[in-house]
């Protein structure tokens, strides 16, 4: 299982959703999406024919995606994509969604953020908390997605992220800010934000889940052995 990745010594390797079975994922991904009454918000996911693999990536996409992938496959945590960071990966290559960062209510995504509060409290958990996609469920009410948190979710305590700079990330994945070349963007709003690694800087800022990027990618992990 992913949740049991060890920081030190782990066994997994980075790929992207690619090859031959991209477009079959791709199809599948589309007809689970159209179950819902608001597949628009999930349907952000496109093949990129040049380079043979699929693009796009929004938190919603991702966690459809882990709901496909659960055997043995599943999307890239925060502290994943940092010991893929260090294992040589280029920076170039990572433009991905692996968290969502939760700080207070928020009136862009009210329901996800009211949803979300009241589940994190159930589990003894106050903000502001990271919460890595990898943890969640979808579900839908009154035509309103939202994220449940799965049985062995895992919810990680950490301070107010404010901007800065940082050099390496805690192994929860959490920016140790200090000097160094990377950047940490986020904005001083309280609410649901999203933590996306943006080359070797990370953003936690503020504004719609919904959005999806032309260079965002889901990047996929696969035990090695």
């Amino acid at each position: 299982m992913f949740n049991d990745f060890k920081w030190k010594k782990p066994r997994v390797v980075p790929s992207f959703i690619e090859g031959g079975d991209a477009r079959l994922f791709l199809r599948e991904f589309n007809e689970r999406a159209n179950r819902y009454n608001n597949p628009e918000a999930l349907k952000v996911l496109s093949f990129d024919s040049e380079k043979g693999i699929v693009v796009g990536s929004n938190p919603f996409a991702v966690v459809l995606t882990n709901e496909i992938l659960r055997t043995g496959i599943t999307t890239a945590t925060p502290r994943q994509i940092e010991y893929f960071l260090e294992s040589g990966l280029h920076p170039s290559m990572i433009h991905a969604d692996t968290a969502l960062y939760l700080t207070g209510l928020d009136r862009t995504n009210s329901f996800v953020a009211e949803s979300l509060n009241r589940q994190i409290r159930e589990r003894g958990f106050k903000e502001s908390v990271l919460i890595p996609l990898t943890s969640l469920d979808l579900f839908e009410e009154k035509d309103q997605l939202g994220f449940k948190l799965r049985e062995d979710a895992e919810i990680i305590r950490t301070e107010f992220l404010e901007p800065g700079t940082f050099s390496q990330l805690n192994n929860d994945g959490v920016p140790i800010r200090g000097k160094g070349n990377r950047i940490l963007y986020a904005n001083s709003d309280s609410g649901l934000k999203r933590y996306r690694h943006i080359g070797k800087d990370i953003s936690v800022e503020s504004g719609s889940l919904l959005g999806s990027s032309p260079v965002g990618k889901i990047i996929i992990v696969k035990e090695f052995n």
